[in-house]
């Protein structure tokens, strides 16, 4: 059986190779790095690191993941973007790619230095509410909210982070204004709303199934356009009647520059690594969804995802930091 299966695989990595773009079938020539811009153990690694995986079976090649945290995903992005346009140093990217350039002063790189290579996951953003909330909804959340300024409070991962510009655009979508409180990240602002220090945040369920399977926190809503598989009996915000449709990416970009034929190669092989069983398999315990986008589509959603933050920070006045 085992002899049979490495044939099998055998096979399928020759008729992947027959089918490289001219000029690729040598890529890659040495180790490629994928820099995840955040610590390890999180979604971005995790993912980073599964298609790392895929990738040294399907392109025979050596990937290797690093990982290079610091503010808010800045730091790891900056450094790919000075990198060698030549395949060899690749970016694992998320929503936060496109809301720093925003927050930040003097951020070294812009939506149009990075080729996209694939949108690889998607998945949902979800509104956490107090274990003491009554009933605790998203029509119950927007009717307090606008009854009077403040009456609301909603904790964040800190300001700029990926959970406040989700707040600032549900407060926008409702017109309303919810008192902030920031926290130092998600898993202390959703450990506060465990505690009742505010009343309402949001967060990717993978951050807080724990406390919800605990009954710690509720969960009363998502941000996709349809209700999820892991969370059948949580509305979406459209059926409640507010219109913020958000959900959390990720993406394989490579600087700006990179040769054609590699950026087809991969773009390839990415596009077959996530038809995978195993692969939806596993994306589907993280609570992610495949990404739906073709390349060229994820190229322009990069542009016009940075425009809509811009205009978030405008609107919000968050003040921007070093």
């Amino acid at each position: 059986m085992a002899f049979r299966l490495r044939k099998t695989l055998a096979a399928v990595c020759a008729a992947f190779a027959l089918s490289l773009p001219a000029g690729a079938a040598d890529y890659p020539e040495r180790p490629v790095t994928i820099v995840a811009p955040y610590g390890a153990g999180g979604s971005s690694d995790t993912l980073a690191r599964m298609l790392a995986e895929r990738l040294n079976e399907v392109l025979g090649g050596n990937f290797i993941v690093e990982n290079r945290s610091g503010a808010g995903s800045r730091v790891g992005t900056e450094s790919v973007a000075r990198s060698d346009a030549d395949g060899y140093t690749l970016l694992l990217a998320d929503m936060p790619y496109a809301i720093v350039p925003n927050v930040y002063d003097d951020v070294a790189y812009k939506a149009e230095d990075f080729i996209a290579i694939a949108q690889v996951g998607l998945a949902p953003i979800v509104l956490f509410a107090s274990p003491g909330m009554e009933d605790a909804s998203i029509q119950a959340v927007t009717e307090k909210a606008k009854s009077a300024e403040d009456a609301i409070a909603i904790g964040s991962g800190g300001i700029g982070a990926t959970t406040h510009m989700v707040a600032e655009l549900f407060q926008a979508q409702v017109d309303a204004k919810l008192l902030h409180v920031p926290f130092g990240g998600t898993g202390p602002s959703l450990q506060g709303l465990a505690g009742s220090q505010v009343d309402v945040a949001f967060g990717s369920y993978a951050s807080g199934r724990s406390l919800a399977e605990a009954g710690s926190i509720q969960v009363i809503g998502v941000t996709s356009p349809e209700r999820v598989a892991i969370l059948p009996d949580v509305p979406t915000f459209a059926e409640s009647g507010v219109d913020l449709e958000v959900r959390h990416w990720w993406g394989l970009l490579a600087p700006k520059g990179t040769p054609d034929e590699i950026v087809d190669s991969l773009r390839t092989a990415v596009a077959e690594i996530l038809k995978e069983d195993v692969v939806l398999d596993r994306l589907s315990k993280l609570g992610v969804s495949p990404g739906e986008l073709a390349p060229e589509d994820f190229q322009a959603f990069l542009s016009t995802e940075n425009q809509r933050w811009a205009d978030i920070v405008e609107s919000a006045g968050i003040e921007v930091s070093q």
